[in-house]
Formats: structure tokens, sequence, C-alpha cells
């Protein structure tokens, strides 16, 4: 069983492109709860079933990860849907600053050099398969 700590990670603002709805992902006792649209009043409390994984019964949320480690998003699949895409909201506080370089060093932090010391990178927009696992609407 996840300990509180891991569970925190899963935490957080999702939105959905193909919904238009966000979803908001607690920490809920041993698993995750999910409230999906604006001002829903009934939240899923979902178990873990896998790694990054949370289930309860037929419905499934599978959280995905960058190279970082970073949750970045998860696809929810239930009797009636299959693996609808939610991206993490992330908020300016939720983005580390970028380091300033020490002195007689170049980009010390490895942060990209267009990028300034003290600045906050952007999340690059969603695009179809930025999430890995998640493919996006199909085109038009």
């Amino acid at each position: 069983m996840p300990m509180p700590s891991e569970l925190r990670a899963y935490a957080g603002r999702y939105d959905s492109r193909e919904t238009g709805s966000p979803a908001e992902v607690t920490a809920a006792d041993g698993g995750v709860a999910v409230r999906f649209g604006r001002g829903s009043l009934r939240r899923l409390e979902l178990a873990p079933v896998g790694p990054d994984v949370f289930g309860l019964g037929s419905m499934i949320a599978r959280f995905h990860r960058d190279g970082a480690g970073t949750v970045t998003g998860f696809s929810y699949s239930d009797p009636l849907l299959r693996s609808l895409c939610f991206t993490r909201s992330f908020r300016a506080a939720q983005i580390p600053v970028i380091p300033g370089p020490q002195s007689g060093t170049r980009n010390p932090g490895g942060w990209p050099d267009h990028l300034t010391p003290g600045s906050r990178p952007r999340p690059a927009a969603w695009v179809p398969g930025s999430v890995p696992g998640c493919a996006g609407p199909a085109p038009e």
C-alpha cells in the first residue's frame, strides 16, 4: 500500500481536452479520490491495484509520469469510457524556480539556455501524445 507522502504526488487538478472538464485528485485512505467536473459533489475513491494504477471494480485510473518521475496526467476507463485522458494543470507555485548561476559557472543547474535565472518554465501546451498512454482525440 502506498504511503501518504507517495499519494500526495497524484494530488492536483487535471484537465481533459476531450471533455473540457477538470478532475480534482486528492489523497484518500490508502488510495486516491477523484472528483470529475466542475462543482461535482461526488468523489470516486479508488484503491491501489498496481504501480500508478488505482481502481474500484471496473473503474480504473492509470497515472502517467514523465522521464523525471513527475506525475503528468492520467487516463480513466470504466464500462462506458475507455482511456479518457486528463493532463495535469500546473500552477506557478508547483513549477520550480530556475536556480541562479553560481559564480564562475555557466548553466550550473542544467536549465535550458533560453531560460533566465529566477524565471519559471512554462509547461508545454497539451498536444496529442504528450502524456504517455494518452493519444488524445481523434483527428478531425
